[in-house]
């Protein structure tokens, strides 16, 4: 107890932040004192002045000392009842009163107040209630093995989840679903990382690993949904890498990025009384990390399930009774809830598990019926590659040439670079983990479920003393509800493109309205902006199996395969086999007639043509090149014939020539008299005049067409050598005359659009069965080929009848520069001799290097339907006909003519005349027209040394006209 006097002024802080002055006349109080540090008494104590006193040996003053209490006692009082005078005077809203110093004291010094604290951020959420008198859930809320991916390892305790990283597993996602679902009210699970996996990639693959290595999803999704966070827009969920995914679209910087040994809370809020109804948040050791974010349209009202997806890392989820770090607000765990909020998923039924191998011929309804079956037993899971292609693809690998591309639905090709995905060891490793869990199992392999080895290979994975091994046979016709489903899904495939049509169509004419035409617009019915719906034809009506737009099998491996398709039986290892479709005696006799036409319809991706058949196609180039020069020979007779008229030379001309010169030709009379089948010699009718001697281009085509096809469809058959291939399906035609002649057939320079119409141009020569099938008419042991030139002069009249009668409909409309290009590498110039040289057909009048040259690689090219190679080099330009020697009556005549009237002054010289515009006589093209009309083909002699014909027949135009000239 102290004397006022015996103290020095001192601040005292309140919370106002006031400044006060000791009272006059007042004493501090007691608990102001012990706040603040002792200060240096002025004035001796009263236990001092006692002790002194005792020394001096005097009695202390009692009265004194009495009076001093009494007045410590009632400034102690004053002092106590000060703080409630203050409370009554802040409640009245005034302020207090300040203290003032006497006028003896000292002034106080200036002293800045301190900054005031700053103020906690206001939590969002509120507290729960303390008392819920509910029904609590009274479990453990665990993972379930059926909700989880195959490569996720569930701990039986502490809810921890592994991910399988071997054989390339490390680059896909993983996923899990708890058992337990949100419906109502707010509850907190947690999320924690334990471990992370580091792997050390090849550094030869040519892809690229997904990005992130290690990632982490937690959030909500609906049951049956995917496992895959953010893959649909049944699901929410927060990541590692700051995102926040709703509705497939991600929203970056929502949250920091995760750490290692970070405790998440993540809190879903379906409360509708709550001001953040509908609502989710994240937490990280117990600090609001994320504002609450709102959930889509399409989960409320719908039970939420937790669901973590990860990839390279262990994580651990608390559902428990208390959280491992405490929020700002009061809520309770999700094992905590009320029974009545959550809803809990169904346990797996006790018993054997089954694995399900679906036997199905390709192309007939195999993976869609696998959807349908999907869809309808969900608790399966599919083990296919096509299952492992689109789990990469929501895993974020990339792939080359995209998702899109695939040659067929059962092995499609990986094409990732990465090498444990693209040699199937990924495959090896999830069938061995399929075999180690507690689930039901499809095994869609439809070329392995049709052969008896690999379904032998496949049971032996699967333990009979835990899986129930069953096949079931889907072939034939199929039942009433798979129907259903292909007509349901044509009509919507017509109706979505009936939509785009409508769309795009209104677009158009909305474009055009303006002014007046746009109020009318906005007075139209509603029913006419709407797309009109659409009907299925008889035809579709009649669809059991759609074709789909990627085989189920690719054509090289059907075509080496299928012969050996069977049918299971429980013999084999199999606990049952059922038949779905059709009974097992008819399904038998099914798939022996399915093979039987597919022997028909399949290409022979080995085949190769014989011996024979080289010898024969060869001797027909040569018989070709023969007659074509023949015709030139005849024709340059005639027209020397008419230019000795033309010169007065009548006298001359009249005399009496012998056959073999003679260049007259057969009147109109005579030649239709002439019965074409009944001549002798197709080289010679009469007066030296062959029987092609009117052919042209388009005849020839038809020419060559059908002795080609006549030798493709006998050797084809002795090739095949199998008495159920009957001969080329018409969908294989093309395929097997690249196979066999080395060059391409372009079917529309034939002026017409499909293999069936191209076909019907020489149906006297081969047809289509009621199979579908080339059928030849013509045996196989000919004597010669003069049959083909009597059937295409024969067809030849009959159409020029036909025309001047005034039908036009029976008019040829060939493209001629389509015919030129219809060849591949290795077919030469008018395919004789070795076929190797595609470019040359266009090139014919560039310089080539001499090591691509041999003699006999050009053989007959200049007694070809395109002379020099169409339109370049020798082309429109060689003989100055339309297309060099493409057109013999027209042509040839051209180039005679001129080089007529300038031989005679040429002669000897390198020639640039009109007869040889194309290149040559530049550089090493010199010679072109030099001495005996084109010598080495316009190129070096020693490009073409040995070349049979090419040198002579390519020197008859201009070289007669040089002739004559000189």
């Amino acid at each position: 107890r102290l004397k006022r006097g015996a103290l020095t002024p001192i601040l005292i802080p309140v919370p106002a932040c006031k400044e006060l002055a000791m009272p006059e006349g007042e004493e501090v109080a007691e608990e102001e004192v012990e706040a603040q540090p002792a200060a240096a008494s002025a004035e001796p104590s009263r236990a001092e002045v006692e002790e002194e006193e005792e020394e001096a040996g005097t009695e202390p003053n009692t009265s004194k000392a009495e009076a001093e209490e009494k007045e410590a006692e009632a400034q102690a009082a004053a002092a106590s009842a000060e703080p409630a005078r203050a409370d009554a005077e802040a409640e009245a809203g005034t302020e207090p009163k300040a203290f003032k110093a006497k006028p003896e004291d000292e002034a106080l010094p200036a002293v800045a107040p301190p900054p005031p604290a700053p103020e906690p951020e206001k939590e969002l959420e509120e507290d729960d209630a303390l008392v819920d008198d509910r029904k609590r859930l009274g479990g453990e809320i665990r993972f379930a093995a059926r909700d989880a991916t195959l490569n996720c390892m569930l701990a039986d305790h502490g809810n921890v989840l592994m991910p399988l990283t071997d054989a390339g597993m490390q680059h896909l996602l993983a996923g899990a679903r708890a058992s337990c679902g949100v419906k109502a009210g707010r509850y907190l699970f947690e999320v924690r990382t334990v471990e992370i996996l580091e792997h050390v990639e090849n550094v030869n693959q040519r892809g690229r690993p997904p990005v992130p290595r290690q990632l982490l999803r937690a959030g909500f999704s609906t049951a049956g949904s995917s496992l895959f966070l953010g893959d649909t827009e049944d699901s929410v969920c927060f990541d590692s890498e700051g995102q926040f995914t709703r509705s497939r679209t991600a929203v970056r910087g929502v949250t920091p990025r995760f750490a290692r040994e970070q405790v998440l809370g993540i809190v879903v809020n379906l409360d509708p009384g709550s001001k953040n109804a509908c609502t989710i948040s994240l937490f990280a050791d117990g600090r609001r990390i994320s504002k609450p974010q709102q959930l889509p349209e399409c989960l409320i009202g719908k039970v939420l399930y937790p669901t973590v997806t990860f990839r390279n890392v262990s994580v651990q989820v608390n559902f428990g009774l208390l959280p491992a770090f405490e929020l700002p607000f009061r809520c309770r765990m999700l094992a905590d809830a009320a029974e009545a909020d959550l809803e809990i998923a169904l346990p797996n039924t006790p018993g054997k598990r089954e694995v399900l191998f679906p036997v199905c011929l390709p192309d007939e309804g195999t993976f869609e019926w696998l959807d349908m079956w999907l869809e309808q037993h969900p608790d399966y899971i599919e083990l296919s590659d096509r299952k492992i292609l689109e789990w990469a693809e929501k895993s974020g690998i990339y792939r080359q040439r995209g998702y899109g591309v695939r040659n067929s639905n059962d092995k499609p090709e990986m094409n990732f670079g990465l090498n444990q995905l693209d040699d199937y060891s990924v495959r090896r490793a999830i069938t061995s983990m399929a075999s180690a869990q507690d689930r039901n199992f499809v095994v869609m392999e439809v070329k392995g479920n049709l052969l008896k080895g690999e379904r032998q290979e496949m049971l032996r994975h699967f333990n009979p003393a835990y899986f129930k091994r069953t096949a079931l046979v889907l072939v034939g016709d199929p039942t009433a509800d798979f129907k259903k489903r292909v007509q349901d899904t044509i009509r919507q495939e017509k109706q979505s493109n009936a939509d785009a049509m409508f769309k795009a169509e209104k677009c158009v004419d909305d474009k055009k309205l303006e002014g007046d035409k746009a109020e009318e617009k906005d007075k139209m019915e509603v029913d006419e902006n709407k797309p009109p719906p659409v009907e299925l034809t008889p035809e579709e009506m009649q669809t059991v199996f759609r074709k789909p737009s990627v085989p189920d099998i690719a054509p090289h491996v059907l075509s080496a395969s299928f012969g050996s398709f069977s049918l299971p039986e429980e013999a084999e290892g199999f606990d049952e086999v059922r038949f779905g479709w059709l009974p097992a005696s008819k399904g038998a006799d099914y798939l022996k007639e399915w093979k039987k036409t597919r022997k028909l319809t399949t290409r022979v991706e080995d085949i190769s043509p014989s011996d024979t058949f080289t010898k024969s196609l060869s001797s027909w180039h040569n018989q070709l090149a023969e007659w074509k020069r023949k015709q030139t020979d005849w024709k340059a007779r005639v027209l020397a014939k008419e230019h000795k008229i033309e010169d007065g030379q009548a006298e001359e001309a009249s005399r009496p020539v012998p056959m073999e010169v003679d260049g007259s030709s057969l009147d109109d009379a005579d030649e239709e008299e002439l019965d074409c089948f009944g001549v002798a010699d197709v080289c010679d009718v009469g007066k030296g005049e062959p029987l092609f001697a009117n052919f042209q281009s388009e005849d020839w085509a038809l020419l060559a067409l059908r002795a080609e096809l006549h030798l493709l469809a006998h050797g084809f058959r002795k090739d095949a050598n199998d008495p159920e291939r009957a001969g080329i399906h018409v969908d294989n035609m093309l395929f097997y005359y690249n196979r066999y002649l080395r060059k391409t057939i372009n079917i529309s320079a034939y002026g017409v659009e499909k293999v069936q119409d191209l076909l019907a141009l020489i149906g006297d020569t081969v047809r289509l069965d009621e199979r579908s099938v080339i059928e030849a008419q013509l045996t196989d042991e000919l004597d010669s080929f003069d049959i083909f030139v009597k059937l295409s002069e024969d067809a030849r009249r009959d159409r020029q009848l036909l025309l001047d009668s005034g039908d036009t409909s029976v008019a040829l409309n060939f493209n001629h520069s389509l015919l030129s290009t219809s060849v591949v590498p290795g077919s030469g110039f008018a395919g004789s001799g070795p076929r190797q040289y595609q470019h040359h057909q266009q090139s014919f009048g560039q310089q080539l290097p001499p090591q691509h040259l041999r003699p006999s690689q050009f053989g007959h090219s200049f007694t070809g339907d395109r002379g020099f190679g169409g339109d370049r080099g020798f082309g429109n330009k060689g003989f100055g006909g339309d297309r060099g020697y493409a057109g013999p009556s027209k042509a040839f005549d051209k180039g005679f003519e001129r080089g007529f009237d300038k031989g005679h002054r040429n002669f000897g010289k390198d020639h640039k005349g009109p007869g040889a515009k194309g290149e040559p006589s530049r550089g090493d093209h010199r010679g072109g027209c030099k001495g005996d009309g084109f010598k080495g083909h316009g190129f070096r002699a020693d490009y073409f040394k040995g070349g049979d014909r090419g040198g002579k027949m390519g020197g008859d135009g201009y070289g007669h006209g040089k002739a004559y000239g000189k």
